[in-house]
């Protein structure tokens, strides 16, 4: 050693590092992973949340709008709902999308159609905003 003292040997023992927080609340204490029933109820209950909120948003218009309705009336035209967004209106081919509030949109070549839609079992509604309505029921 040239020109200095010897290092003192250390004396600490190696442990491992702990996961430190440095958002000025807890600054510099140690992070340590929760393990035990109320943790783990913790989890189970978060799980089954995410499944529930999951299983409802499967429903409503979006999920039961695909297959093919029968207007009603006398002159009864079927309408073919593709899970993609495309749409057969008879020989009419057009696309489809979903807005807010339940509110559907079908773009055909002959233009574009803005309606209120209302799903209940095998029948449909469609409403337009002039306050006109198309009946449809589910052909099975």
């Amino acid at each position: 050693m040239c020109g200095g003292s010897p290092r003192p040997k250390s004396t600490s023992v190696y442990s491992p590092t702990l996961i430190t927080l440095d958002n000025g609340l807890r600054a510099g204490r140690p992070l340590y992973l929760r393990t035990g029933p109320r943790s783990i109820r913790f989890l189970l209950l978060l799980a089954m949340s995410i499944f529930l909120y999951a299983s409802v948003g499967c429903g409503g218009p979006k999920h039961d709008l695909v297959g093919k309705w029968r207007t009603s009336g006398d002159s009864a035209l079927t309408w073919e709902f593709s899970p993609g967004g495309s749409l057969q209106m008879g020989s009419t081919r057009g696309k489809y999308s979903f807005g807010d509030q339940d509110r559907i949109k079908i773009e055909t070549s002959s233009g574009i159609s803005v309606y209120q839609i209302e799903i209940s079992g095998e029948h449909m509604t469609l409403k337009d905003p002039s306050g006109s309505k198309l009946e449809f029921n589910k052909v099975r």
